[in-house]
This record gives structure tokens, sequence and C-alpha cells, in this order.
């Protein structure tokens, strides 16, 4: 059975909640970073993310590596979370002008929060090419990123706190007015990822692979958890094309592992149990041209070999559920595709990165 190879995007750091679903398809599940040879150890990553790192099925890949730069721009990270307070909300506003969309005919300008950093880091934009500048902007995008991600997951923790005092001091209320308290209410809604920041991050990751110096050996997919990533990406096919890209299969998953089971247990004992489905769904992944209309009901949550062998090693009243959307984009290359879509180049850059063979892409949305 072929092995297959994910790209997870605009995630830079591994997440449960997306390891653990595509861990029982795929071989290998691959992330982008801004800096080389980062340690795993500095991550925070979770037991389930170690232990994957640890047997290669998670791994890390740097578009552009920073080589004799490195340890210069790791000291003004390290400067961003000391002084996280001041630099992580900027992620949400388009004081980032040179990641942001500019105006119709205005250029993208350097009068930013990206610009004040790059020169205090020794970057100076005039003697910077202009894919080496656009490389340090998707970099440190891509760090605040991390660092808001980091902020949103200890507010959650709070917020979670907060929550269980509610529900045991306003339960009666709540009965009666149907509704959350208004404070956590409101703190719930300012912890949400925006559509701004959403963008931000789907250009800063575009840049930084496909203008980095290092080729990402190719995927069989590429998978995002934002379906507003998905819905970009089909929009501007249609747009380019005249035709819709083709939906292949939605594909049910467990959603996280039993209570009391180990993971990467219980990973190994449905990839057994599941060898036909998998090697069937392996087969439609690397030749997705080849797709039936018989092809989409295998994998469902109907009665199928698939199901029956998900049920009995991730019962769904314990292990819940996600869905792998599979979509199809014929006659062009994943570098055209991601960059027309999210970061589109002005001037020369435009036609250089557009070079390769529109083979088709495959993306996922895990949901």
């Amino acid at each position: 059975m072929k092995k297959l190879t994910v790209c997870i995007f605009p995630d830079t750091v591994p997440s449960d909640g997306v390891l653990f679903p595509l861990v029982q398809v795929f071989d290998r599940i691959v992330y982008c970073q801004a800096v080389e040879n980062m340690d795993p150890g500095t991550m925070n990553l979770s037991a389930l993310a170690t232990e994957l790192v640890d047997r290669g099925v998670c791994t890390f890949f740097a578009p552009a590596p920073l080589a004799e730069n490195r340890e210069r721009f790791l000291a003004l990270i390290r400067d961003l979370r000391t002084r996280r307070d001041d630099y992580a909300s900027q992620l949400g506003t388009l004081s980032l002008a040179g990641m942001g969309q500019p105006l119709p005919g205005q250029k993208e300008t350097g009068s930013s929060i990206i610009s004040s950093l790059l020169r205090s880091s020794g970057i100076e934009e005039k003697s910077a090419r202009q894919r080496e500048l656009l490389l340090w902007q998707a970099r440190l995008v891509l760090q605040l990123a991390e660092i808001y991600d980091e902020e949103q997951a200890r507010v959650e923790q709070e917020l979670k706190k907060i929550s269980a005092l509610q529900d045991g001091l306003f339960a009666e209320l709540r009965e009666e007015t149907g509704e959350d308290f208004p404070l956590t209410r409101k703190l719930h809604a300012i912890s949400t990822l925006t559509d701004n920041q959403l963008a931000l991050r789907l250009k800063a990751w575009t840049r930084l692979l496909f203008l980095g110096s290092n080729e990402l050996p190719p995927p069989d997919l590429f998978v995002t958890t934002g379906r507003d990533g998905l819905d970009r990406l089909e929009e501007q096919y249609e747009k380019r094309t005249d035709h819709a890209p083709r939906l292949l299969v939605r594909v049910s998953l467990p959603a996280g592992p039993a209570a009391e089971e180990d993971p990467v247990e219980q990973r190994d004992r449905f990839r057994d149990q599941a060898r036909e489905p998998l090697a069937d769904l392996a087969r439609l992944v690397a030749d997705p041209a080849a797709a039936t209309t018989d092809d989409p009901a295998r994998f469902s949550a109907g009665d199928t070999p698939w199901s029956g062998s998900l049920q009995q090693v991730f019962a769904a009243p314990a292990c819940g559920r996600r869905t792998l959307e599979l979509v199809h984009f014929p006659g062009m290359s994943a570098r055209q595709l991601f960059m027309e879509t999210f970061a589109r180049e002005p001037g020369s850059l435009q036609e250089e990165v557009y070079g390769d063979e529109a083979t088709g892409v495959l993306v996922g949305h895990l949901g």
C-alpha cells in the first residue's frame, strides 16, 4: 500500500485535534515552520504529538532556512514572547500592512509593525530583495500567530474555569433564560479567530512555502481545518478555469482516542483492522482522476467495511467523529493554486513562481 503524506496549512504547530484523526489514514504529517532545526521540546507539544514526532509520523519542514540569520531571528522571537502582550493582539489588525491586502493601485507598504521589527533586527528593507523581504514578513506573521495561539489556549483554559464556576452559581438563571452568562459569552467571542487573522496566516504560510529556497517534497495532499481556506481555493479555481473542482469523498474519522486508551496503540490497531479500506483510500488519493461515483459511499458513516472497522476500534459515543472532505483541483499545480488564491505577488515574482507542471492538487478540509 502506498504511504501517504499530508501537509497541514496554515498551522505551524501540531495539535491533537488535527493529528489524531489524520494519523489514522496518513503515514506522515508535515508542518512547515519559519525557523529550521527547532527543538520539538520548545514547542509545548502534547504527549501524543511528541510520540508521533519520535516515531517520524509527524515531521517539520523549513521552506526558507535562515542560515546565518537564524540566531538573530530567534533573538527577535524571544523578545516577542517576552513582550507578547504588546504584539499578540497585532495579528488581528491591519496594522500588519505589509501582509494585508493593499488597496487598488496601492503597493504593499513597509510602514507597519513588521517593518519596525525588521529594522530592529538589522534587516534594512532598502537593501533586501523583494523575495527576501516577503519571507521575513511571512516568518514574523507566523511567529506572531504561534504566540497568539498560545495566548488563546491560556484564555480558553481560564474560560473553562469561569464557565465551571458559572454553571454552579447560575444554573437556575440559565434554565430560565436559556442563555450563557453575558461575561463568558463576550469573552468567548473575543477569543474567536477573525477572518483577518486567518487571511494573514494563509498569505504568510503560502509565501513561506512557495517562495522559500527549500522545495517541499510533493505531499499527496494539503489539509486545513479552516473552511474558509478551502472555499477560497474553490472560488479561485472556478474563476480561473470556469469549472468547479471535484469533491472526491468525505471520510469519517475518529475525533479523539477512547478514555484510558493509548492513542498510538489504537491507531496501530485500526490500521491493521482496516487494511483493505485504507488501501482503497490510498489508491484514490494517489490517482484522484480515476475516482468513480461509487467511491464516496465507501468511507461514509453508513454500513461499510470502513465504518465497521472505525466503530470496532473507535466507538462513536466514546471517540466522536470528524469528517475529512477531499477535493481535487485538476490542471493546476499547488504553487499556482495557492499563490493565486492567497498571495498573488506584484511584479516579476508573479511569473517566476508559476513554472510548475500543472498535474493537479488534492486539498482536504478536516471538519
